[in-house]
């Protein structure tokens, strides 16, 4: 009797005492990357609440100032309440923080679905890896709420790590060798040697003319010859 009546105190105790559910969590879509400096790219946060039903959202992260910046201006609503949803979106680029809370305008409207909150996007500043983190655990950080108590399992939360290199070293261009021109050599007249005097071929006898003079005379000569042996007859 005295066992039954201790496991009924602790029964009542178990019933009557607040329970914090403990259900969802959020994470970052995609988790890593590879990026060039100067690059902006796209991160989207993903609520899952595991079917429980979800009213507000208190998404507050932390990310690395000196290799990522972003804005206010640069967060995407995506409407996860449809068209009761409803945002203020806060960024401190000087300490790398944003505190982002979506909330359903109407209290009757819940979601329980897994589905994109907000999109943010990020440029990259300098390179090394790039980290972001939700602050979860206490009450003023990263909840998933309904009307009764915050749905957030904080060790199941993501985070992410972005890899950023330099955009590429400049491309060394192979030198193109300089022609060297090359002296072109002028020609020298040929010598033709005659007896050991050197005559230039720009002034050579004209052969055929001497020739055909010579055998006229000849010709003459025989003539005359012929003819004072006829008168001397």
């Amino acid at each position: 009797m005295k066992k039954i009546f201790t496991f009924s105190i602790v029964l009542f105790f178990f019933l009557i005492l607040p329970k914090k559910a403990e259900a969802a969590f959020v994470y970052l879509e995609p988790s890593s990357g590879n990026y060039n400096v100067g690059d902006t790219f796209d991160v989207a946060v993903w609520v899952d609440p595991e079917g429980k039903d979800v009213q507000t959202m208190d998404l507050i992260m932390t990310y690395d100032k000196t290799k990522l910046e972003t804005s206010q201006a640069a967060i995407e609503d995506e409407g996860y309440f449809g068209n009761y949803t409803d945002y203020v979106f806060n960024v401190d680029q000087t300490e790398g923080s944003m505190k982002n809370f979506i909330f359903a305008t109407n209290s009757a409207i819940t979601n329980d679905q897994k589905a994109k909150v907000i999109t943010i996007t990020f440029t990259a500043k300098a390179t090394g890896t790039a980290t972001v983190n939700f602050l979860c655990g206490n009450d003023f950080q990263t909840q998933v709420r309904n009307i009764d108590a915050d749905l957030i399992v904080c060790g199941s939360n993501g985070s992410g790590s972005y890899t950023i290199t330099s955009s590429g070293t400049v491309p060394t261009s192979t030198p193109i060798p300089t022609s060297v021109l090359q002296s072109t050599a002028t020609p020298q007249p040929t010598t033709i040697q005659s007896a050991g005097v050197t005559t230039t071929p720009a002034a050579l006898p004209e052969t055929g003319f001497m020739s055909v003079g010579l055998g006229a005379i000849s010709l003459a000569s025989l003539l005359i010859g012929i003819g004072l042996l006829f008168v001397i007859l």
